[in-house]
């Protein structure tokens, strides 16, 4: 994935999110005002406020689910054109044509998927990357929609549906870690990963989500956890003994417990 993008997504506010953001502060200020005291703002909202959240939050979760879903179908979509592809792996070409110019030649065009991403470019990365899951359907290709839904979810206060959210960037991020024995750079920064927990970490602190928080955080340092063999076993990797892979991992839970 573009690590580097995505690092700098965290935190930024992209003009469509600043438009709905500006939207949500007037149906609810106060949230929007101090979203530490989530729990606490949102006892205080009105039936009509409530119900108001509960609609936005509905709507924002599909379309974060579909968003996903129409990444999913992209890579298929170019996995089954390597014509294109050799194309678009071209740094030279991305650059002279752009990115959208490209996805208009593409013979998938005016499928779903397609159309979509052209109309919501603010939305979606589309983007080559040698390193990562996303290997195995379209090559280096990858479709990644960033952050900007989950932004627009938790604007409107904690709910199921922006917790779900933000569990499933969460579960995504720690699954793909870059390892401290890794050779190349593959998967996410353990710092990037990090930054989203403690995001979380805020947001849903004295919400009715702490505990499922803690428990993910309880899962990914037992992932964590290594025997002295499975250790030694990384010797050598990435140009560090299996001890500075261990003090390196050791930093990471007591990051996540911090």
């Amino acid at each position: 994935m573009a690590l580097g993008k995505k690092i700098a997504i965290i935190g930024a506010c992209n003009m469509g999110e600043a438009l709905i953001a500006g939207m949500l502060a007037v149906a609810f200020p106060v949230w929007v005002s101090v979203p530490a005291q989530a729990a606490e703002v949102q006892t205080q909202m009105t039936d009509t406020q409530k119900e108001q959240a509960g609609r936005h939050s509905e709507e924002l979760f599909r379309l974060f689910e579909y968003e996903r879903s129409i990444c999913v179908r992209f890579t298929n979509l170019v996995a089954e054109d390597s014509e294109w592809i050799q194309r678009f792996l071209s740094l030279e070409v991305r650059q002279r044509e752009g990115i959208p110019r490209l996805l208009l030649e593409s013979k998938h065009r005016e499928t779903e998927p397609f159309v979509y991403i052209l109309q919501h470019r603010e939305i979606f990365d589309i983007d080559v990357d040698f390193h990562g899951r996303h290997l195995a359907k379209a090559g280096p290709i990858y479709c990644d929609v960033g952050l900007t839904r989950l932004r627009q979810l938790e604007v409107v206060g904690p709910s199921s549906f922006s917790w779900n959210a933000r569990k499933t960037v969460l579960d995504e991020c720690f699954e793909d870690l870059n390892w401290p024995w890794t050779e190349a750079a593959y998967g996410h920064e353990f710092e990037f990963c990090l930054a989203l927990l403690n995001e979380a970490k805020r947001l849903y602190k004295g919400t009715e989500f702490e505990r499922d928080l803690q428990k993910f955080v309880e899962r990914q340092v037992k992932s964590m956890t290594m025997t002295e063999d499975e250790l030694r076993a990384t010797e050598g990797y990435a140009g560090k003994t299996a001890q500075q892979h261990a003090q390196e991992l050791t930093r990471w839970i007591k990051e996540l417990l911090h």
